[in-house]
């Protein structure tokens, strides 16, 4: 059995970095008949966003401390969760043993694995320690597709890759342009690659413990767009009787106060939250590709920074009606999603998805 690398941000602290490797390495593994491993390398900027360290960081005025010293419990037991999950899922393989464990081709992404701005001009996540005919991109992300964008790099790294997938139709546009000899497909993130059904069994034996109807917000960051997501759902939830339950990387118990805290989810937990819920509220892309995956009515906050990814899914699910603006809605609480036609539209993409990574794997 041939054996396949996958470089991304796999010990990331966060439901999307972990779910999408998840999910990516168990397609290579069981439809492309591969052994895989995820190449064990850190980058600081990633791994410094997680770190307890940075709680202590005074270079960041002492009420930011103070806020972050608040929350250092759940930091704690979120690094702990992620670090079982990651150690119990993933078999790693360190770069210096890429060779030596004879592995063939190595794929870079999903995530914002390009986006230098995020991992400090970090060049490693365009497969230099390996051959050319090794790079492999599947899903790669650069968040969004600006005039900060050094294209002169994209030109000479990804001339040398054997293929390339992007998750965004702009990057996708932006590669195209440059002077390579490969053309750059757009591909499902890698969640897509498994079944509504193959999710549910994933979380079949998860109990969250709740048992009357709720409305579910999930921020990532901190913002003033999050509050308009937090204050929307609470009168969407009035009006439908439905309780409000909050999860965030972030979580402020001490702000949000009118809502339910959950606390700290597992990434199964984080799942089945979703497919209990009678509407999530969410700035995240993974949130919100979730909810399309299991059926759950959402609404999805764009002004937000680095939005290309919801954009380009929503738009290509037929989900336009399911973006807010600071909270403003598009359509009716009441409009139901008609999950066949969102099904038939997404299909072709997700077998197109499995098809790149079948035919160059």
């Amino acid at each position: 059995m041939k054996k396949i690398g996958i470089l991304t941000f796999h010990n990331a602290c966060n439901y999307g970095a972990f779910l999408q490797t998840k999910a990516l390495s168990e397609f290579i593994n069981e439809q492309c008949e591969r052994e895989v491993y995820i190449v064990d390398y850190k980058n600081k900027s990633i791994i410094n966003d997680y770190s307890v360290r940075n709680v202590f960081n005074f270079n960041q005025g002492l009420k930011t401390i103070i806020l972050k010293l608040m929350r250092l419990p759940d930091i704690l037991k979120r690094n702990s969760i992620f670090n079982m999950y990651q150690k119990d899922t993933f078999k790693l393989v360190k770069v210096n043993d890429i060779s030596e464990y004879k592995i063939s081709k190595v794929v870079v992404g999903s995530d914002q694995v390009w986006n230098l701005e995020l991992t400090g001009g970090d060049l490693n996540y365009f497969l230099p320690f390996v051959e050319p005919e090794c790079r492999i991109s599947y899903a790669a992300s650069v968040g969004h597709v600006g005039d900060n964008i050094d294209k002169k790099i994209f030109e000479e790294k990804l001339s040398l890759f054997d293929s390339i997938s992007v998750r965004e139709k702009e990057l996708a546009d932006m590669i195209n342009s440059l002077n390579i000899n490969k053309k750059a497909v757009i591909c499902m993130d890698p969640v897509f690659l498994k079944s509504k059904l193959a999710w549910k069994e994933y979380i079949a034996d998860t109990d969250i413990n709740i048992n009357f109807p709720y409305i579910l917000v999930f921020i990532m960051g901190v913002s003033k767009q999050a509050d308009y997501i937090v204050r929307r759902a609470l009168e969407v939830g009035k009006k439908n009787n439905c309780q409000v339950i909050l999860i965030g990387d972030q979580e402020r118990w001490y702000k949000y106060r009118q809502v339910k805290h959950f606390g700290v989810a597992t990434p199964r937990e984080f799942i089945k939250l979703i497919d209990s819920a009678k509407c999530v509220f969410t700035n995240s892309f993974h949130a919100t590709a979730f909810s399309i995956i299991l059926n759950s009515s959402f609404y999805t906050e764009m002004n937000i920074s680095n939005n290309g990814r919801i954009e380009s899914l929503l738009n290509l699910a037929g989900l336009e009606s399911r973006k807010m603006y600071d909270g403003k809605l598009n359509s009716l609480y009441t409009t139901k999603i008609n999950w066949d036609i969102v099904t038939k539209k997404l299909q072709p993409e997700i077998e197109k998805s499995k098809k790149f990574l079948q035919v160059n794997l």
